[in-house]
């Protein structure tokens, strides 16, 4: 996979195509960033960083969101490295959650964390439970601990999901730059 800003992916696949490895799919994605100053919503009690025994929870949802991106299901492509990573991400503390009941109700996970940026993938909200404020709540609750060690968060949302712009413009943030993802053939 390679992402970058439009411009410099497009320079940068005019080089690489003609002997580098095939494209298999690319999207085009919104990078939208957040500062200060961040509405305070509800508190929600229960949102915390995931646990290794939140693992099982995580995995299919995590999995789902990278198929339903990139057309391939790290669960059945390759399951142990896919769990690996999943692990590692929760043990250094970059997945936060919210389980009711056995249930993943609410997830995000932190790609990237520098004293300038946070980068932020796999925002999810449980189906049954979209519109009743979950997303809203977790979300700004999270950004407000974030960005008490960070200048801005950043996150990449495809072109075609309007709804989700719709909700991260809903948290405050801003849409500031287009960005390419070209998926590459697996040799």
């Amino acid at each position: 996979m390679v992402t970058g800003e439009q411009e410099r992916i497009e320079e940068f696949w005019s080089y690489y195509a003609e002997d580098g490895q095939r494209k298999r799919t690319a999207c085009r994605e919104l990078l939208f960033e957040l500062r200060w100053p961040v509405e305070a919503l509800q508190e929600v009690a229960g949102l915390r960083a995931a646990t290794l025994n939140d693992l099982e929870l995580i995995l299919p949802v995590q999995a789902a969101m990278a198929e339903a991106e990139s057309g391939i299901n790290p669960m059945s492509k390759e399951p142990e490295g896919f769990r690996r990573r999943c692990a590692r991400r929760i043990e250094q503390g970059k997945t936060w959650v919210l389980v009711e009941d056995g249930k993943l109700i609410f997830k995000a996970e932190i790609f990237a964390d520098t004293p300038e940026a946070t980068y932020l993938e796999g925002i999810y909200v449980d189906e049954e439970e979209r519109g009743k404020g979950y997303g809203l709540r977790c979300l700004s609750q999270l950004t407000r601990t974030l960005l008490q060690r960070t200048e801005r968060l950043c996150i990449l949302v495809n072109e075609r999901n309007a709804a989700a712009h719709a909700f991260y413009r809903k948290l405050g943030f801003k849409f500031t730059s287009i960005y390419d993802t070209i998926f590459l053939e697996q040799n």
